[in-house]
């Protein structure tokens, strides 16, 4: 994804941001890890500001910066954690009436901003943002999951992709 700003002033906005399907569920006090490839223009010397943020951004529960970012492709990785507060709601909190509401279940729905500092052009590839693995295990299972996965004791347990055939043709299937 190619990001290009121009007449961009000082307390402005330019990036992208993604909600996920319904929005992404922040929990307090977790570790989220943000992994992606980006390359700068020669002439961008900014950074990117990485946000976990509510969807009208009103609250940030947690971000960071990456960058200065090279004119060639570049794996980088970035930790976001939240905090106790993220919550936590208060009159002085602009927080959405749906905010609000799902409040009571310890988690808010939020979305991913990557924002640019400065007037450029960035390149964005394989976006991931990850929540807390099973054993801390990176690109592990979802802890719920996983969890349900061992409640039911399977004798066996078989993923999705592939079939009894593996083959291209007939003649060269598995026998």
């Amino acid at each position: 994804m190619r990001l290009t700003t121009s007449n961009y002033a000082a307390e402005g906005i330019a990036g992208v941001s993604n909600p996920g399907y319904w929005g992404i569920p922040v929990q307090p006090n977790t570790n989220y890890s943000l992994i992606f490839f980006a390359k700068g223009h020669a002439s961008y010397s900014g950074l990117l500001d990485k946000r976990l943020e509510s969807n009208h951004e009103s609250i940030i529960f947690a971000s960071g910066k990456i960058g200065p970012l090279i004119n060639d492709w570049k794996q980088y990785r970035l930790n976001l954690t939240t905090t106790i507060t993220t919550t936590t709601t208060s009159t002085t909190t602009t927080a959405t009436e749906e905010e609000a509401a799902t409040t009571t279940s310890n988690h808010l729905n939020g979305k991913l901003s990557i924002r640019l500092s400065k007037e450029g052009t960035v390149w964005l590839d394989v976006v991931s943002l990850f929540g807390p693995f099973r054993k801390d295990q990176e690109n592990g299972l979802r802890i719920d999951l996983a969890n349900m996965i061992e409640d039911i004791k399977p004798k066996f347990v078989r993923f999705p992709g592939g079939c009894f055939v593996e083959g291209d043709f007939l003649k060269n299937r598995f026998r």
